[in-house]
């Protein structure tokens, strides 16, 4: 039987493993930071998405849907009538509009009391144009003429806020302007002519400012007096708020699975976004 023999230059028999080199290196780092980035990138717009999910969600309450929007971020405009002079009257046509456009609705509310013409009750600018005077009516029927009422307007560098009527003052900064009432929050106290167990109880929808200069709209799903109504706002933060009409209450905000399009409105808060 022959003897096994080993090599002694076992060198020999393996095979060098292949060396890098610098370009391959520097293309493999390159590859690292990349995916580090993305990675970093993905981090950061889950946290954005789960904040603002957080956020959302923190106004929600039982019986309310509520929608917060920046208007210094977001687009949120008011419309009222087409370009043959006719009112929107609801989401449907509305879309039907932005489409034309190349735009879309993401978010939308009735907004505020109108007479049986559709015809705004009170003061109505859109983008700068005043289409409907000041109500400075006091005693008359119906909640607008609840005192005080106020008004809800953005100005030209998208800041929001709600003021009295007795306390407006016109501006050329003014973009959108909507007057209706009664003021339901006033520097974070109820207003003073609700009764807390009223039994005047209806679907309400209204507005209301953030410290943080965030609007809310939300809507009662539950049927509700003013009390509570005003008191969900000053829950949720709003040291000002306002009514902006009852019963017929309209809240279009696919997000949250609401994409009632029918009715019929005067004016529409909405926010636009680019399709």
């Amino acid at each position: 039987m022959k003897p096994i023999t080993f090599s002694t230059n076992i060198n020999k028999q393996i095979k060098s493993a292949p060396t890098l080199q610098a370009p391959t290196i520097k293309f493999l780092q390159r590859i690292l930071t990349l995916l580090l980035n993305l990675s970093l990138l993905l981090l950061a717009a889950s946290s954005v998405a789960e904040s603002k999910s957080n956020k959302q969600s923190a106004l929600l309450q039982d019986g309310i849907v509520a929608k917060s929007i920046d208007p210094s971020q977001k687009t949120l405009q008011l419309f009222y009538k087409d370009s043959n002079d006719q009112p929107f009257k609801n989401t449907f046509q509305l879309k039907k509009h932005l489409k034309q456009q190349n735009k879309n609705l993401a978010f939308a509310t009735n907004g505020g009391i109108f007479m049986e013409n559709l015809v705004p009750l009170g003061l109505y600018i859109e983008k700068g144009k005043q289409i409907q005077k000041i109500n400075r009516v006091k005693k008359a029927f119906g909640n607008f003429y609840i005192q005080p009422n106020g008004i809800f307007q953005i100005s030209q560098a998208g800041k929001a806020t709600i003021t009295a009527t007795t306390q407006y003052k016109n501006s050329d900064q003014t973009q959108y302007a909507l007057q209706s009432g009664p003021l339901l929050v006033i520097d974070n106290k109820v207003n003073r002519r609700f009764i807390a167990d009223s039994d005047s109880r209806k679907i309400r929808n209204g507005v209301g400012i953030l410290d943080n200069g965030d609007v809310v709209f939300a809507m009662s799903t539950k049927r509700i007096n003013f009390y509570d109504f005003a008191q969900y706002f000053i829950s949720i933060g709003c040291k000002q708020a306002l009514y902006l009409d009852g019963s017929i209450s309209m809240f279009y905000d696919p997000e949250q699975g609401r994409n009632y399009s029918g009715g019929k409105y005067s004016v529409i808060i909405a926010e636009v976004i680019d399709n």
